[in-house]
């Protein structure tokens, strides 16, 4: 079954908040590729590699989102 881009959305935003790479790793495509200031994660072992060492470097971190918008397979978050 295949999931819709809420369901990813916060299954991803749940799994990070809980720490859970695993489990937030599962809803990224294998070919991600995030473009942040300084940083560029190509595929879906270095987008897991940033994020975990931005969460050890950050113990208490957790997304707050105040606003989310969907629209196909997009999504923007605030």
């Amino acid at each position: 079954m295949t999931m819709t881009t809420r369901a990813a959305f916060e299954r991803g935003t749940d799994s990070f908040n809980a720490h859970d790479m695993d489990g937030f790793a599962e809803v990224v495509a294998d070919d991600v590729v995030v473009v942040a200031p300084g940083v560029r994660c190509d595929g879906k072992s270095a987008f897991v590699e940033f994020y975990g060492g931005w969460l050890q470097a950050f113990p208490d971190a957790h997304i707050e989102v105040h606003h989310a918008h969907f629209i196909d397979d997009v999504v923007v978050e605030e």
